[in-house]
């Protein structure tokens, strides 16, 4: 699926500046580290080390945290990463009631505005949450090295890369929710969930 979209969506130009950046030593650096890190699997782990290491940032008043910061800005700079979690739960929860997974169906409106109503405490907490996650990910890189990654993200053509490879992503965790949804729907439950 992501091959399809990325075949009709992402021109040569696009895809060789980032192919460009991700080719240069920082740039493997960088894919080797984001790899580990989604490989590893304990998230809880993750989670509390970055927010230590985050917390002695903080006290300190370090500035790598702007430059995290700025990273994670240019990553999703459409701003559309809460829209899209927001989207991937109604279409889980459609299809949980299509399915028969949630008894009644759910009125699709009411559902919407519902989501919606907590759009800036999701923005907050995705926003604090990216922050941790990249301050783990990035912890053993230097104050430069983030510096150079988030000069690279900002550049208007990668930012473009970024924004198709977001879509991309959110279209196949919306697709596999919803297939989640269907499938529990069709089993034979022994108790209630």
């Amino acid at each position: 699926m992501a091959l399809d979209i990325l075949a009709g969506t992402l021109s040569e130009d696009l895809l060789h500046h980032g192919v460009e950046f991700y080719a240069t030593p920082l740039g493997q650096r960088l894919v080797e580290a984001e790899n580990r890190v989604h490989m590893q699997g304990d998230d809880n782990l993750k989670r509390e080390e970055g927010e230590r290491i985050l917390a002695r940032l903080r006290e300190r008043d370090d500035p790598r945290i702007g430059y995290l910061e700025r990273m994670n800005a240019a990553i999703d700079s459409s701003g559309n990463a809460v829209a899209a979690v927001m989207e991937i739960q109604f279409r889980f929860l459609m299809a949980a009631s299509a399915s028969g997974l949630i008894d009644g169906l759910l009125d699709a409106d009411a559902l919407r505005a519902l989501l919606w109503e907590n759009e800036e405490e999701m923005r907050a907490r995705m926003r604090e949450s990216t922050l941790v996650n990249s301050t783990y990910a990035y912890r053993d890189f230097s104050d430069e090295d983030v510096r150079t990654y988030a000069r690279a993200l900002e550049e208007p053509r990668m930012q473009q890369v970024y924004e198709l490879l977001n879509a991309v992503q959110w279209e196949i965790m919306a697709n596999r929710f919803e297939a989640l949804a269907t499938a529990l729907g069709a089993l034979e439950l022994e108790e209630e969930l």
